[in-house]
């Protein structure tokens, strides 16, 4: 295990020395490797072989095929190699996702010369969705590969593996890079009950609801509706039964408040707030947001919504 973490360390440090890290990469023959692919190493042994029965029996035609697919690894060779070379890699946008959920990074690739396109080219993350892409001469293409997000605040993927078999499959040209783009990673909402609306004392401000404070009107009398509720003045003038009612008044604006939630575990809480966040744009309804030390005025839209799952996805980070 020891040895396995060293051969690590020993091989991020080198890729960091010849591949350094930036947003924008060209490949050329300091970034990339080849080496022969399975089907490459299956081709070398029979190639062996053809020639070493050549030798054996004598048989000029053994020695011709085996030169012949030789002198065809050799090509190819040149072609595998060339079809990455040149190609230019721009990170565009770390974008944003929640814990669980696949974030995409969008990368530009770029063909940089007028009569040489690329073809077949894999894209991924180590533990990604891998991604397959092909650019014309003289062309570029947007390309988003996504990994798995696993924990909230600011995600880094890490090197990306950009490889290629074409044109034959007997060889793989691969490299490593390191685009230096970050992605922003939401909490996990979880699903709950939203809280209830806050008293208020601005009446230009609130939602009128059931309630024993201020008297709001009259409705008909409805059986089980409490005898003192009953407009007795009225039922002498009318001789008709109507039922008073009165009203609280409650904030329009709902805030999402960090000590209404039960418990300790720091991570529920933010979950908790994130669904009532996301919740609440859903209704359309004014929200704000309190955390210690934060506080974020109620609103409402995309931007609002943003700023929110912002500083839930960096509290404490």
């Amino acid at each position: 295990m020891n040895i396995a973490k060293q051969w690590q360390t020993y091989l991020s440090t080198w890729l960091n020395r010849r591949i350094p890290p930036s947003h924008q990469v060209t490949l050329n023959q300091r970034r990339l490797f080849i080496l022969p692919s399975r089907t490459g190493c299956i081709l070398l042994f029979v190639v062996v072989a053809i020639f070493l029965a050549g030798v054996n029996y004598e048989n000029s035609m053994s020695f011709a095929v085996a030169f012949f697919l030789v002198s065809l690894f050799v090509v190819a060779i040149l072609h595998t190699y060339n079809n990455l070379a040149g190609m230019e890699i721009i990170g565009v946008n770390g974008g944003s996702a929640h814990v669980g959920d696949d974030v995409g990074f969008e990368l530009k690739l770029k063909a940089n010369t007028p009569k040489k396109g690329h073809e077949s080219i894999h894209l991924y993350w180590p533990q990604g969705i891998p991604q397959l892409a092909s650019i014309e001469p003289a062309g570029e293409v947007n390309v988003k590969v996504f990994l798995p997000a696993k924990q909230r605040g600011y995600f880094k993927p890490g090197r990306l593996c950009i490889e290629s078999y074409y044109p034959l499959g007997l060889l793989r040209c691969w490299t490593w890079i390191d685009l230096s783009i970050t992605a922003l990673i939401y909490p996990q909402p979880i699903k709950c009950h939203l809280p209830y609306f806050e008293s208020a004392s601005v009446e230009g401000q609130t939602l009128a609801k059931d309630g024993v404070e201020d008297f709001a009107g009259l409705r008909d009398y409805h059986p089980g509706d409490g005898l003192r509720h009953i407009a007795w003045k009225q039922y002498s003038k009318t001789d008709t039964l109507l039922t008073k009612d009165f009203s609280a008044y409650t904030d329009r604006r709902r805030w999402l408040d960090w000590d209404n939630i039960p418990g300790a575990d720091l991570e529920i809480k933010l979950s908790h707030l994130c669904y009532w966040c996301m919740r609440c744009e859903q209704f359309q309804e004014d929200y704000g947001l309190r955390l210690p030390g934060i506080t974020i005025e109620p609103g409402r839209g995309q931007l609002h919504l943003r700023r929110c799952l912002t500083e839930l996805a960096l509290f404490q980070v």
